[in-house]
């Protein structure tokens, strides 16, 4: 399933590309295109499909052409929600098979490299993981761990249903159900910086 577009329902607003998925699209796999980016080494898509050991997550990176290449898969380290929603599918009295995902890029640092965003939405609960890259300097090096790491997370379980994330500048915003307050995560000075009101 490529759902890669700027058309669509989605809960998250401020991306111009994005996957859309409910929690079932899972058994079949789930392909996220990257934007091509010349200037240095990018990820050619994210897939993400139930293995095994529960949701896996793989980048996939083609060296030179993508029908005659060395193809090598990053699997990506996927944390908090992911792992409280499917080891803990009842908590707060919502089931797993309700959750509803997006994925897409954002340059929140305005640095021309574009950080991952990865939220997941329950029946009150929101959940959104930024990514940070640090591309790597040859081909040979986009395995390493260092590459990927866990730049922002903003989360709550007092959202309404009808919860939208909000991003806009360098700040990813999701609002409560009362009135005027708010969560956020902002980029400031290369770290993610968590605010409220």
């Amino acid at each position: 399933m490529d759902s890669s577009s700027s058309n669509g329902y989605t809960f998250i607003e401020g991306l111009d590309r994005y996957v859309y998925f409910h929690t079932d699209s899972i058994t079949s796999k789930i392909v996220y295109e990257f934007k091509n980016n010349k200037k240095y080494v990018t990820p050619k898509r994210l897939e993400m499909f139930s293995g095994q050991v529960g949701t896996q997550c793989n980048l996939v990176y083609y060296r030179g052409d993508e029908k005659q290449s060395e193809t090598l898969f990053y699997q990506m380290p996927f944390k908090n929600a992911i792992e409280y929603f499917e080891e803990s599918p009842n908590e707060g009295g919502y089931e797993k098979s309700n959750l509803e995902y997006c994925i897409g890029e954002y340059d929140f640092e305005e640095d021309g490299v574009n950080e991952l965003v990865f939220c997941m939405k329950g029946e009150s609960l929101v959940e959104c993981v930024v990514y940070e890259y640090s591309p790597p300097g040859r081909f040979d090096d986009v395995l390493e761990r260092k590459n990927w790491i866990i730049g922002g997370v903003l989360d709550g379980t007092s959202y309404c249903q009808d919860t939208s994330v909000y991003i806009e500048g360098a700040t990813l915003t999701i609002p409560w159900c009362h009135r005027g307050f708010f969560s956020s995560i902002s980029s400031v000075n290369g770290q993610f910086v968590k605010t409220s009101s």
